[in-house]
C-alpha cells in the first residue's frame, strides 16, 4: 500500500490504507502484489468505491442546467443555474465560488448584502477556453459557505464537442449534410430540411422555421436538445381565420382555432372543423378567428433520429392572446 513492502512467514498481512478525500463518488484500483524467495509472483485485484463525505450542516446546493454530460464549445458560454439554501435556520450564504478543475474561476460575496440570503439562486457564467479540443471534459464544482464556514458544493461534468458550430440568430439555408451540427445561442430559422449527421442544440439555442413550412430534421446520428434549448414551432402555422383547405372556421368572430381538437368557442357557435391525423398529424394548426387580431396556429416539426436526447423542449403551440378575448388558435 503506497509503495510499503511487508515481510511474512506466512502469515495474513494487514494493510491499512486512509481513503483519500474526494468530492464524489470514486472508484480506487486496489492491487496487492506478493513476491517468494524464488523471485515468482502473483497479485490479487480490488476495487474500493470512496463516497464523499456529507455535512449535514452545510448549504445544499443544486444545479438545474446543464446537467453532468452535456456538451460546451471552446470560447462559448455556459450558464450555470443554480439553487442554494442553508438547512439550519438562522443561517445565512456568505458567498458562494465556482472552481473548474479544481482552479478557482468566479467568486460572490454576500456578506453585505441587504437580503435574506439562507436561499439563493441565480445565474453563474462560465467562458469555457478557446483552446478547449474536442473531447476534454471539464469539472464544474460550485460551492457555497455559510456564516459558521460550511461548505456546500454540487458538481457537473461537461465535454468539448466538436463539429460545425454556428451562434447568433440567422437563417440556415444549407442542409448540412455530413456535419455535425452545434447551436448555440440564438434563433436559427430553418429554410430548407436540416439532414445532418448529428444536431446538438445548446442552452440559449432554438430552432424554429417559416410560416407554414414544415421543419424536417433528418439524422442518422443523435439529436440532442440539451437544457434551457428547444425546437420550437409555435405560431408558425395558419394565420388569422385561416384553416386547412376543406375545413371550416370557427363562426365564433373571437372563437380558438382547430386541429385535431376542435377550438373553443362562445354561446351558440359552431367550432372550426378536425383534421388531420391522431397517430402522425403532418399539417400546421388553424389561426384563430378575429377580424383584427386572430394568432396563428401551431408549425409543423418532423425529427427522424437515431436517437432523440431530450432535456429542453419540443414545441408547436398556437400563439398566446394578448387579451382576455377568445382568438386563439390551434396547436
Amino acid at each position: 500500500v503506497d509503495d510499503v513492502v511487508e515481510s511474512s512467514d506466512g502469515t495474513p498481512i494487514v494493510f491499512n490504507w486512509v481513503a483519500a478525500a474526494v468530492d464524489e463518488t470514486t472508484e480506487f484500483a486496489v492491487v496487492a502484489e506478493a513476491v517468494d524467495a524464488s523471485g515468482n509472483s502473483g497479485t490479487a485485484n480490488r476495487s474500493v468505491t470512496v463516497d464523499p463525505f456529507i455535512n449535514a450542516d452545510a448549504p445544499v446546493v443544486t444545479i438545474s442546467c446543464p446537467i453532468s454530460g452535456d456538451g460546451c464549445v471552446p470560447g462559448g458560454t455556459t450558464s450555470l443555474q443554480f439553487h442554494m439554501i442553508d438547512p439550519n435556520d438562522g443561517d445565512e450564504i456568505f458567498g458562494y465560488a465556482l472552481y473548474v478543475d479544481g482552479d478557482l474561476y468566479g467568486e460572490v460575496d454576500l456578506q453585505d448584502d441587504p437580503g435574506d440570503t439562507r436561499e439563493v439562486s441565480g445565474v453563474f457564467d462560465w467562458v469555457a477556453p478557446e483552446d478547449a479540443l474536442p473531447g476534454q471534459e471539464f469539472s464544474l464544482r460550485l460551492e457555497a459557505v455559510d456564516k459558521t464556514d460550511n461548505v456546500g458544493y454540487t458538481i457537473v461534468h461537461l465535454t468539448v464537442l466538436d463539429g460545425t458550430i454556428l451562434s447568433g440568430d440567422q437563417l440556415l439555408t444549407s442542409d448540412y449534410a455530413s456535419a455535425d451540427l452545434v447551436l448555440l445561442d440564438g434563433t436559427f430559422t430553418a429554410t430548407t430540411a436540416l439532414q445532418p449527421e448529428s444536431l446538438t442544440l445548446l442552452g440559449g439555442a432554438k430552432l424554429t422555421t417559416q410560416n407554414l413550412q414544415q421543419l424536417l430534421v433528418q439524422t442518422t446520428g443523435n439529436v440532442s436538445i440539451t437544457c434551457g434549448a428547444s425546437i420550437d414551432v409555435s405560431s408558425r402555422g395558419y394565420g388569422a381565420n385561416e384553416t386547412y383547405p376543406g375545413a371550416t372556421l370557427n363562426t365564433d368572430n373571437e372563437g380558438a382555432g382547430s386541429h385535431l381538437g376542435e377550438g373553443g368557442e362562445r354561446g351558440n357557435n359552431t367550432p372550426g372543423s378536425t383534421y388531420g391525423s391522431v397517430t402522425r398529424p403532418q399539417e400546421a394548426g388553424a389561426g384563430g378567428r378575429h377580424d383584427t387580431n386572430g394568432r396563428r396556429g401551431g408549425g409543423v416539426v418532423r425529427i427522424e433520429a437515431e436517437t432523440v436526447s431530450l432535456e429542453g423542449a419540443v414545441r408547436a403551440n398556437g400563439g398566446d392572446a394578448t387579451t382576455t378575448e377568445w382568438h386563439v388558435p390551434g396547436g
